[in-house]
């Protein structure tokens, strides 16, 4: 397998940085692995101050035609956005399983006991532990994504909620819990590889923590073709601007050829 020019010096630019990444590069097999390396060499340290890399699998829900009135633009919003909270939350915690040298029940005992207590329905069961936690947030995602498959032409959407074991889970402010817990200064670095439709509202869920001021928690690394990438809107119709923004690092000459 082929690598890109001064790998090294890439790895860099994308993870030693907080700021927010557009990484522009064709969607080949070489641009996921360099990617997935990025995991593995920045991975979640307890009482550091280097950034940690997840590489984020699952990051949005795939593309759907969505022709259900009760499933108002608002409405869907809603849900892409946690289902990413839910995605980014559950991929940290199995990495942090993975991790020997961090006593994850011991260091996330509190972090544990505020999920259950404020968001978790109570018609669930806790989770007594970190493993039993994600299970409950994979089954929340499950459960979103089968819903919206289930209601994307007809049928009330009313109770979704009332159902969902974790049904609300803010990405930002659990990373920084987590952050607290493990005492590691530094930030997430949540690695994309955009290789597959998501529908546009999973899209501007990403694009709200592009234009949020969350890069000091945590800081996407988005690699996309340049033609991949659909919108540049958040949830609330503002664009993303790379002057404010974010900046963009260029794997090989895609961006090049897409500017001519």
């Amino acid at each position: 397998m082929n690598k890109y020019k001064n790998e090294d010096f890439l790895k860099g630019q994308i993870m030693d940085q907080n700021r927010h990444l557009f990484i522009y590069g064709y969607p080949t097999e070489q641009r996921t692995i360099f990617l997935k390396s990025l995991e593995k060499e920045y991975p979640i340290k307890a009482d550091d101050v280097s950034p940690m890399g997840i590489y984020l699998e699952d990051y949005g829900i795939p593309k759907i035609e969505i022709t259900n009135k009760e499933l108002t633009p608002g409405r869907l919003d809603i849900i892409t956005d946690e289902y990413l909270s839910l995605s980014i939350i559950s991929k940290i915690l199995k990495q942090m399983i993975l991790q020997d040298n961090i006593n994850v029940e011991e260091r996330l005992r509190d972090l544990l006991r505020l999920i259950n207590k404020y968001n978790k329905l109570n018609k669930y069961p806790n989770a007594n532990n970190i493993r039993e936690l994600i299970n409950l947030l994979e089954e929340s995602k499950r459960m979103y994504l089968s819903f919206l498959k289930t209601h994307a032409e007809e049928g009330s959407i009313e109770n979704i909620f009332d159902n969902i074991p974790i049904p609300f889970l803010e990405a930002t402010s659990t990373v920084e819990k987590i952050k607290k817990s493990i005492d590691n200064n530094s930030y997430v670095g949540l690695i994309i590889n955009h290789n597959k439709s998501i529908i546009s509202s999973s899209e501007r869920a990403i694009n709200n923590l592009i234009g949020g001021r969350i890069n000091s928690d945590i800081s996407v690394k988005l690699a996309s073709d340049p033609n991949d990438w659909e919108t540049y809107l958040t949830q609330n119709n503002q664009f993303i601007q790379a002057i404010h923004d974010y900046s963009y690092v260029e794997l090989d000459d895609s961006y090049k050829k897409w500017r001519r």
